[in-house]
């Protein structure tokens, strides 16, 4: 499984269920025109009609895969959406956003404005302003829908994948397990961990992380008593390769380790 999709939408309010999508969970501030919202509800419409919001009933139990998003469509929104709540902005803070150079940045948005998706005022000389068109209005739409329509495929799948993979842990007689990262796909983990008999251990976490994850008090993992854990479930956005050559070098038996 990729990574999961980068974003300002809280997608957890939005994909809460495999089956259905939970049309008055999306935060309001996705609905933010009447554009969006007929945008929205055509494609749920087609959608559910076309049985993509099913499950298929093919052995191996496949499921309906929408195509993934291109990053550079990921960026150009994640671009519009900060142009449009701050037009004054500076590209060293939009650099510090996206999380790339500055010099991209500035061929980006010369890029973007070269489109016709915003006009840059220089008024007074000193600071740029960039004012979005018609035209990026009508494309961040597009790719908000776009962003939403990907992300409900991931998320489905990861959640798919999850109660697999903690089910097969059941079956072999496994009683807890180690939640090894924080992040949204932890809180789809610890969502379908209630439909198994298994018990969270501990929540492990390396790098920027919270205090308190869904109740439990997050652990560093050179804090935590190894050789109690049965089974550790890698469920941070860190890259599984690197995750497991942190957790091979704690002392970590591969076979105690499961990724997605």
């Amino acid at each position: 499984m990729g990574s999961p999709p980068s974003g300002s939408i809280p997608l957890r309010e939005i994909f809460s269920s495999i089956r259905y999508f939970p049309l008055d969970q999306i935060p309001q501030k996705v609905f933010n025109s009447r554009t969006i919202k007929s945008y929205l509800f055509v494609f749920i419409s087609l959608f559910m009609v076309s049985g993509c919001g099913r499950e298929c009933n093919r052995p191996g139990g496949a499921v309906f895969a929408l195509p993934g998003m291109h990053p550079q469509d990921i960026r150009t929104l994640k671009m519009l959406e900060a142009i449009e709540a701050e037009p004054a902005r500076s590209q060293r803070d939009l650099a510090r956003q996206l999380g790339v150079s500055l010099g991209l940045v500035n061929a980006f948005v010369k890029q973007l404005a070269n489109k016709g998706y915003f006009k840059i005022s220089r008024v007074p000389k000193s600071s740029a302003r960039y004012i979005l068109t018609p035209q990026g209005a009508l494309e961040k739409t597009r790719l908000t829908c776009e962003y939403i329509q990907f992300s409900y495929n991931f998320y489905r799948e990861a959640r798919r994948k999850l109660r697999r993979v903690l089910a097969t842990l059941a079956s072999q007689g496994t009683r807890h397990v180690v939640f090894y990262g924080t992040g949204n796909v932890a809180e789809m983990a610890f969502i379908c961990l209630q439909e198994v008999p298994l018990r969270l251990q501990a929540v492990v976490c390396d790098g920027d992380c919270p205090e308190k994850f869904l109740g439990y008090e997050v652990q560093r993992p050179e804090h935590l008593q190894w050789a109690s854990v049965e089974k550790v479930l890698i469920t941070g956005t860190m890259p599984v390769e690197e995750a497991l050559e942190r957790l091979l070098g704690l002392g970590l038996a591969r076979e105690r380790i499961v990724s997605l």
